[in-house]
């Protein structure tokens, strides 16, 4: 086990550091003194770089520091003392918090000239854009030498998110999606001209000048004039429909750039002079959106943030997943009469209140890993082995609620306003699979609901990487609490189910016997999408794989191009993630990941469409819809990648990137960006017939993007 180090501090940069995680509702406060504990020279570098923080911030010196901690008995820079946890900074005139700012949007220049005083003294620094776990606070550690290095992830999205927040910047149609490309190559070029800067960005000096100017930029002289809204249509507690915004042209403005809702925002000037700033109908919830004045010279000279309520109306109606409509059932006119609560939590697309004072949550499925004994094994920096929930009866890691073992939910603070405790049960439905959970873990830091891991597989099968931490579902996660449910201890997967069936199906949802996680159970089986179950035994894969083989062959009986696979190993053609991994490599592999994940949920999306109807003739499963004639081309036999995508094996850098992305789209565990889409073309051919009529949804590299094509 880690060993403590002797050293510990108590103030940085002759400023308090403060803990404000005893319990969940202390973390935007100041907290209270603290000790933290970490190597001398650890302690070295963190006040070297708070230091030059006070140097560089227009608000000088602060009050208070509150942080996470620093040293963690586990296995980590944590463990070993040299890493540390920074929730926010308190001034006498402000206060800067790491959700807030950074993930919830409220003043994101700032947050990342802070990051960049982070960058100039640690090379591992984690925000928000890295993962999840990372909203509420900022990790820093020295396990990596400063510098930009165009292949690490935290790196590229953070300089993406710097050109596109610091300098008002376009990195490209994708955003801040971690590829180095050359949009984003483009934008750095600009801001190191407008930094006066010459050189690499990957040398360590430009790095660092690099770093100076993003910090002192995002600071400025900590004053930005504010834009004048001359009018909003239609009235902005309304929401519900397109929004746009009249600014008053002043300050020598020259130039508009608004960001921020789900969509995109466009701006035109008027011959009167004001700027509209205009969006589609956002996605329920609270949002802002944040917009930016450029003089003459590109230089930022005003900016104003304005709050959008974006409500539930006839102009902006709530529609459930497609593929969770059967299970709801009855349920679906409740929903249409349920009254909306706008975002209590982090992360929801829609928060209902049932007519019997059920809950109704459209988000995302984070996996939560507390409880179970390996949680520091799993994730090192985050991982919990208690519960908010425990048997009072046990004692030691047993009274806890064990996410490998039941399926449970974590809620943050606050549930207890909708008559919610611990203990409660919850049905959980993932593109028409059911499953019931208990309520039994709260939040560690102020995210959505996430879900054990027992939950998780049951949904989707047993399809993580080993590393586990910051995977889940990201979107389509329908929840139904049942305030009242339960008896405030835990109960085994069968009572819960049991609980859970009941009161499901008493509100007037479905299940069918084929889609419910308790049929598998005692087999020690699974289903993922729409394939087959099966036991994990090797003759039984082997006459699986035989029998995709002859079902492969048949299906190509008729086609005028036969596809001929037997090159390929029983392995890779019984395996989803292996087929979809080679379309996405023959289809996209010169592509961003951006445009390779839009490939690989084109084929979701028309499993999903196929599992809808019972039947589509594009096929009904993955390997089905990737292998039908003429639809993913690199699998016809006169084209040409189709021999490549058969001989292609892992250890190739590409394809193994298309493995991992094809594991997080089928595990719904990475952002959709094409949404419903499920037919593309390149832009360098003619536009196929089919588009006829019809608008791209998006463009990624050189694929547009199109919904709504059967």
């Amino acid at each position: 086990m880690p060993t403590r180090p002797d050293n510990y501090f108590t103030t940085l940069g002759n400023v308090p550091v403060h803990y404000n995680r005893d319990r969940p509702a202390d973390y935007p406060t100041r907290g209270r003194p603290y000790r933290y504990y970490c190597t001398q020279g650890f302690e070295n570098k963190l006040n070297a770089c708070i230091g030059e923080l006070w140097n560089l911030n227009p608000y000088g010196k602060a009050e208070v520091i509150t942080s996470a901690g620093a040293f963690v008995d586990k296995p980590s820079f944590h463990g070993q003392g040299r890493a540390f946890d920074l929730d926010g900074i308190f001034w006498s005139g402000r206060k800067f918090i790491t959700l807030y700012d950074g993930y919830q949007g409220g003043n994101r220049k700032f947050y990342f000239g802070i990051e960049a005083v982070l960058r100039k003294h640690f090379g591992t620094v984690l925000d928000y854009n890295y993962n999840a776990d990372h909203r509420d606070h900022f990790h820093v550690d020295d396990g990596s030498p400063v510098g930009f290095r165009p292949g690490a992830l935290s790196l590229v999205k953070f300089l993406q998110a710097a050109l596109v927040n610091v300098f008002g910047l376009s990195v490209g149609a994708t955003g801040i999606d971690g590829g180095y490309g050359n949009n984003t190559k483009a934008a750095v070029r600009q801001a190191l001209s407008r930094l006066g800067i010459a050189g690499d960005i990957a040398n360590q000096s430009v790095w660092l000048q690099f770093l100076t100017g993003t910090a002192r930029t995002a600071f400025g002289s900590g004053i930005i004039p504010e834009l004048s809204i001359a009018a909003t249509t239609p009235p902005l507690e309304l929401g519900g429909g397109p929004i746009s915004l009249e600014i008053t042209a002043e300050n020598g403005i020259e130039n508009i750039i608004a960001t921020g809702i789900d969509g995109n925002l466009t701006t035109r000037r008027e011959a009167n002079g004001l700027w509209i700033v205009s969006t589609e109908t956002p996605q329920f919830g609270e949002k802002t959106i944040l917009v930016k004045g450029f003089n003459g010279e590109d230089q930022q000279v005003a900016e104003t943030t304005v709050a959008i309520a974006a409500e539930r109306s006839a102009n902006n109606p709530y529609q459930p997943p497609e593929n969770s409509l059967t299970s709801l059932g009855a349920i679906v006119p409740i929903i249409d009469r349920a009254n909306h609560i706008l975002q209590p939590f982090v992360d929801c697309k829609i928060f209902l209140e049932l007519e019997g004072g059920e809950l109704y949550i459209d988000g995302s499925l984070p996996l939560s890993l507390d409880g179970s004994p390996r949680a520091a094994q799993f994730d090192p920096c985050r991982g919990y082995l208690t519960t908010s929930l425990r048997d009072p009866e046990l004692s030691g890691q047993e009274q806890y609620v064990n996410s490998e073992e039941i399926p449970y939910i974590a809620l943050p603070e606050g549930y207890e306003f909708f008559g919610v405790a611990l203990g409660d049960i919850v049905a959980v439905i993932v593109d028409g699979q059911v499953e019931f959970a208990v309520f039994a873990n709260v939040s560690h830091s102020y995210k959505l609901l996430s879900g054990s891991l027992a939950l998780a597989r049951s949904l989707v099968g047993d399809y993580f990487d080993s590393n586990i931490s910051g995977q889940g579902l990201s979107e389509n996660v329908i929840y139904l609490i049942f305030p009242g449910s339960g008896d405030g201890t835990p109960q085994t997967p069968e009572a819960i189910r049991q609980i859970g069936r009941t009161l499901f199906e008493r509100l007037g949802g479905q299940l069918q016997a084929n889609n419910l996680a308790e049929e598998l159970a005692p087999q020690n089986q699974f289903t993922l999408l729409s394939r087959p179950i099966i036991t994990r035994s090797d003759e039984i894969e082997e006459a699986f794989s035989r029998q995709i083989l002859e079902e492969i062959a048949r299906s190509q009986e008729d086609a005028e191009l036969p596809i001929e696979l037997g090159n390929l190993p029983f392995e890779a053609i019984a395996s989803d993630v292996d087929v979809l991994a080679r379309t996405i490599f023959g289809e996209a592999r010169g592509e961003s990941d951006q445009g390779k994940i839009g490939v690989g949920y084109t084929v979701i999306n028309r499993v999903s469409i196929a599992q809808a109807r019972g039947d589509y003739w594009w096929g009904n499963t993955i390997r089905e819809v990737c292998l039908k004639p003429y639809q993913y081309s690199c699998w016809n036999a006169n084209d040409p990648s189709r021999a490549v995508i058969i001989a292609v094996r892992p250890g190739n850098r590409i394809f193994d990137r298309c493995l991992v992305i094809a594991r997080q789209v089928i595990d719904r565990a990475i952002a959709n960006p094409v949404r419903r889409s499920t037919h593309y073309y390149a832009t360098y051919i003619a536009a196929p017939d089919w588009t006829r009529g019809k608008n791209p949804y998006v463009q990624l590299g050189v694929h547009k993007f199109y919904e709504n094509i059967r």
